[in-house]
């Protein structure tokens, strides 16, 4: 008899429900701490990301091409965006910080693309890696 394996994610599901921020549109962005495609520390308490909105872009990885396409459509609203006073985040599944400095030049991103290595912030927003 095989019992059939399953994702941890669907594991600790029951037991991080009560952590999920739930995403809606002006909701208050959770606290997070990360890394830039340059190995900055990047955190939401930040003076040039606090008050303003902010957008989260979440890539299941730097490979994909539905990715590129979606920074560089973000990218070609950065006018817009700055009117608006918002900026843009970009969390990736992807421990590679080469990768994501390659997919931010390659889409003409301006905003910084982090790594989520551990998928905390994945899960803190109720998502998951690669999934």
């Amino acid at each position: 008899m095989t019992i059939p394996l399953k994702p941890t994610y669907e594991l600790a599901a029951d037991s991080v429900r009560d952590h999920v921020i739930p995403l809606e549109v002006g909701a208050l962005a959770g606290a997070f701490s990360l890394r830039d495609q340059d190995g900055r520390a990047l955190d939401l308490e930040d003076d040039h990301l606090s008050g303003k909105s902010l957008v989260l872009a979440f890539l299941d990885t730097a490979d994909d091409a539905h990715c590129r396409q979606l920074l560089a459509a973000l990218a070609g609203r950065e006018d817009d965006l700055n009117r608006l006073n918002a900026t843009v985040v970009a969390i990736n599944s992807d421990t590679d910080a080469r990768r994501n400095w390659r997919l931010r030049t390659e889409s003409g991103f301006y905003w910084p693309i982090t790594c989520d290595c551990s998928g905390a912030v994945f899960a803190r927003y109720g998502l998951h890696k690669q999934h």
